[in-house]
């Protein structure tokens, strides 16, 4: 072997290891694409969560700052508390922070503090009861601030 023959087999040599070098890391990006993709499609097939309120117990209401998960099951175990007295819903839910009347139309609102928490909401609320004669006639949510 003379010295050009070396010098072509040291450049061939050359040509090898910068093309192994380059080849290397653009396999392992194409790899890590391919199970991004294989991982994003396989997390598409798990069971998802499913939101599941809170269930509504008197104590619940009254250890929870955030009462927003317990409005659902609260309206659905006592009817909306559509036809409840003051008394009825002050023994269910506690003393109310607020009351603003409209003689206009003889009814009166009372409001609870929920906070966040009731789903597809995402902001604080106050939880508004209608009353008219004495029964509360519609439940409304309002933000707190």
């Amino acid at each position: 072997m003379n010295a050009a023959e070396m010098k072509r087999a040291a450049g061939r040599a050359l040509e090898l290891g910068l093309t192994a070098v380059l080849t290397v890391p653009v396999v392992l990006v194409i790899l890590a694409a391919a199970a991004a993709v294989v991982w994003l499609w396989a997390s598409r097939m798990l069971p998802q969560p499913v939101y599941e309120p809170e269930t509504f117990t008197q104590a619940r209401w009254e250890e929870l700052d955030d009462r927003g998960v317990l409005v659902d099951s609260l309206l659905e175990q006592y009817d909306g508390l559509e036809g409840m007295d003051l008394a009825e819903v002050q023994a269910l839910l506690g003393e109310h922070p607020y009351t603003r009347e409209d003689p206009e139309v003889g009814m009166y609102r009372d409001g609870y503090y929920i906070g966040a928490g009731r789903e597809n909401s995402g902001r604080e609320e106050v939880m508004v009861l209608q009353f008219r004669d004495g029964e509360v006639i519609r439940v409304e949510f309002e933000d707190a601030g």
